[in-house]
């Protein structure tokens, strides 16, 4: 699982350490009462205390950025996608006999690898300046000084 992200620690700060007890506690049980009595609420207030916390727009935007978070951690990012295609080409995996993957699995691993590094060759954006030097002597003068001479 990711570490906390910059969108859940900005939403933390505006907590104190009740509603961040309260929503981490919820998000693991998704109960209001339960959370709310182990974030230290009262028992005969905790329902009515948690459900309050549920509708508080700061806590609120903790749970979001919590949840989005949760969700990402689910799908594979590039990364990742990569090193198992590379770890299928090289022999690495085995299938679920424990035997090496066939010749043409890694071949295929090897084809949608490629086909993936070549999409990420054509979207590099490469920005640099260039700094021109006109440094040549302009034929203007020279020509000019020709003239002159032919016409003495």
């Amino acid at each position: 699982m990711k570490k906390e992200t910059s969108k859940e620690k900005e939403a933390k700060k505006h907590l104190n350490k009740r509603q961040i007890d309260f929503v981490q506690e919820y998000m693991k049980t998704n109960n209001i009462n339960q959370s709310a009595i182990k974030a230290g609420y009262s028992p005969k207030t905790a329902s009515v205390q948690g459900s309050r916390l549920l509708t508080n727009v700061k806590v609120s935007a903790y749970i979001q950025a919590i949840t989005e978070r949760l969700e990402s951690d689910k799908i594979a990012d590039i990364q990742e996608v990569m090193e198992y295609l590379t770890s299928v080409m090289r022999g690495e995996k085995k299938d679920q006999f424990d035997l090496d993957p066939a010749l043409s699995e890694r071949t295929k691993a090897a084809s949608e690898l490629a086909r993936r590094l070549d999409v990420r060759a054509r979207n590099l954006n490469i920005e640099c300046a260039v700094n021109i030097i006109d440094d040549i002597p302009d034929d203007d003068i020279e020509i000019e000084d020709d003239l002159d001479e032919e016409s003495n």
